[in-house]
């Protein structure tokens, strides 16, 4: 089965998000320094363990474990850190297709590929621009012509 893996970009969109999302509990927990030292360091021994956890830990596994491919008819991924998920479409039960970024994922060059279904959907994040486009045209039925990705 042809197994293809997403862009090593995921890391650095994913940790450059939660470096963000840290500034809520930061924010937080200096606040909480108003009210008592014990608790300030109670919160921000959680967001610090919380923050290191999903940096170093998580997001590079959830990286290494992010697989794509097309295998017998079907668009198969694989993902999941702590259980494995293995998401199967067959090609002819494609309905639609749709690739979007956020303005943090086009300045890094990523897409996502939104691949819809009957009663189901697939979501193939951190694509580079070709490989999203180019994975779009093959599960697209003959003839018919992708949106642009903006």
């Amino acid at each position: 089965m042809p197994k293809k893996s997403i862009s090593v970009k995921f890391i650095a969109l994913w940790r450059v998000r939660i470096t963000l999302l840290a500034f809520i509990p930061a924010f937080l927990s200096a606040a909480a320094l108003l009210v008592s030292v014990p608790l300030f360091w109670a919160l921000t021994v959680l967001w610090v363990g919380a923050y290191l956890f999903f940096f170093g830990f998580y997001v590079p596994c959830a990286y290494r474990k992010y697989a794509y491919g097309i295998d017998n008819g079907n668009l198969v991924v694989n993902h999941g850190v702590f259980y494995s998920r293995c998401s199967v479409i067959p090609l002819q039960m494609v309905q639609y297709t749709a690739v979007s970024a956020t303005p943090l994922m086009k300045l890094l060059g990523l897409r996502t590929l939104c691949v819809y279904s009957v009663g189901t959907r697939v979501i193939i994040d951190a694509l580079t621009t070709a490989d999203a486009m180019a994975l779009q045209q093959q599960l697209l039925p003959q003839g018919e012509v992708p949106d642009e990705a903006k």
